[in-house]
C-alpha cells in the first residue's frame, strides 16, 4: 500500500509505531518522561544521520546549557 509505505515505511514501522503509542497511553514510559537535568552528567544524541539529529539534539540542550555534536553519515 502506497500510503503505509510513504509514512511509515513499511507495515512493521507502523505495527511499531502503534504499539509504541500503546505502551505510552498505558505508562510504560513515564519513568523516563521527566529528566532531572541537575542529576545528568552527560546527554548524548544518537540517531542514524546527523541531520535526524541535528534540529531536536540542539533545541534540547541549548535549553540546559549543553552543547550538541554529531557525526554525519
Amino acid at each position: 500500500m502506497p500510503y503505509i509505505h510513504d509514512n511509515f515505511a513499511s507495515f512493521n514501522g507502523l505495527v511499531r509505531l502503534l504499539l509504541t503509542e500503546m505502551g505510552a497511553r498505558l505508562g510504560q514510559d513515564d519513568e523516563y518522561r521527566q529528566v532531572d537535568f541537575a542529576r545528568v552528567e552527560r546527554l548524548v544524541f544518537v540517531c542514524l544521520g546527523n541531520f535526524c539529529r541535528s534540529p531536536f539534539g540542539e533545541c534540547v540542550a541549548k535549553g540546559h546549557g549543553i552543547r550538541s555534536a554529531g557525526f554525519g553519515l
